[in-house]
């Protein structure tokens, strides 16, 4: 089937699997190679708007700390 040889790993592959595992071959990024840039800033939108969500979580509870406890640590010890 293939014109590998036998002892190869995956050398047995069907044809296609085969051709499959020759296009991820040659789409793995060599090393010290060119990073690719990314088509939008989706990751960096998001992990902006959960800081965001985690600061507003963080200024409520300390609000409600206070309402509840009287000062902003209600765990501060003695």
């Amino acid at each position: 089937m293939s014109s590998s040889p036998p002892d190869v790993p995956g050398a047995d592959l069907h044809p296609r699997r085969q051709s499959v595992r020759d296009e991820l071959e040659t789409c793995r990024m060599s090393e010290g190679g060119p990073a690719s840039t990314p088509e939008s800033d989706i990751y960096t939108v998001l992990l902006a708007i959960a800081t965001l969500l985690v600061l507003i979580a963080t200024v409520l509870l300390a609000v409600r700390s206070q309402q509840f406890f009287g000062t902003w640590l209600p765990f501060g010890g003695a």
